[in-house]
């Protein structure tokens, strides 16, 4: 009968793709399903009314829509693979920042679901592994960024400005320079356009700090070369007023950390030159029967 002579072809038609599913078919099975396809096609064209029972259609309806599924399966995966390898590609790992983490963690999201299934060839399966190493790296990028940003030696000098600043943070100040220049020179472009600005703006205080430190510093160096109140002379009066016309020009917090001794020794040599300034005026003065 009609029945025998088409039953056969399909059942043995259908075996091809038996064991393949939604949840394992793979771009490797294309040629399979394809053949299992076009065989199926073939039956359901050659075939006239009357020639096969509903239950027989609904079983070639039921392989031909299987075939649709496997090849759908197929395809969102080959499309989820170049939506991934463009999406990774698309980045810079030199200049990606945290602006673009949440998207590169939902990559990894979705590049962990392709691994974790049954959909992948040996060899897709490398390429997907390739770009999960890949969105890795730009992550560990984008961390390394933000731990450069927050060294504790930058932290160490929050607030610290050429206002407040003591001698004793030149140290912590000049280590605060060093970790704020290296992150911008390392990962300058790996920072957002507020972050950057943050650090620039922090590394022109901390700069400022260490001004105000030299400036103080330059001028105790100074006082200190000038000669005792007990053994300055006239001759040193130039010196003297430079000095402490160098002093007049800091800032107050920079006379702060000068110190009230060292602007004391200045303006009582000062004020010991103008004394003996008049001293030799007086002695210049010709004395009465002279």
């Amino acid at each position: 009968t009609e029945y025998t002579v088409y039953m056969k072809p399909i059942s043995s038609i259908t075996n091809a793709v038996t064991s393949i599913t939604v949840d394992n078919v793979k771009s490797s099975d294309s040629n399979t399903i394809s053949s299992v396809e076009r065989q199926i096609l073939d039956i359901t064209e050659s075939l006239s009314a009357g020639d096969a029972t509903e239950n027989e259609m609904s079983k070639l309806t039921g392989a031909l829509d299987n075939c649709n599924s496997l090849k759908e399966r197929i395809n969102e995966t080959a499309s989820e693979i170049i939506r991934l390898t463009d999406s990774i590609n698309g980045y810079n790992i030199g200049k990606v920042t945290s602006d673009d983490k949440a998207d590169i963690e939902k990559l990894i999201e979705d590049i962990d679901k392709l691994l974790g299934g049954d959909n992948l060839t040996d060899a897709e399966r490398d390429v997907v592994e390739a770009l999960r190493e890949t969105a890795g790296a730009l992550l560990d990028r984008i961390e390394a960024a933000r731990a450069a940003a927050e060294n504790d030696k930058i932290k160490a000098v929050d607030g610290i400005t050429k206002d407040n600043v003591k001698l004793d943070d030149k140290k912590p100040l000049e280590a605060s320079k060093k970790a704020l220049q290296g992150a911008l020179s390392d990962f300058g472009d790996n920072y957002t356009e507020k972050e950057k600005s943050d650090l620039e703006i922090k590394l022109k205080n901390v700069k400022e700090a260490l001004i105000a430190i030299e400036n103080a510093e330059k001028a105790a160096d100074e006082i200190n070369r000038l000669p005792s109140v007990d053994d300055v002379k006239l001759s040193d009066r130039d010196e003297v007023e430079r000095v402490k016309k160098n002093i007049g020009s800091l800032t107050e917090n920079e006379k702060t950390m000068l110190g009230e001794e060292a602007i004391g020794k200045v303006n009582a040599l000062s004020e010991r030159i103008n004394e003996l300034a008049k001293n030799a005026d007086r002695d210049d003065i010709p004395k009465t029967g002279e």
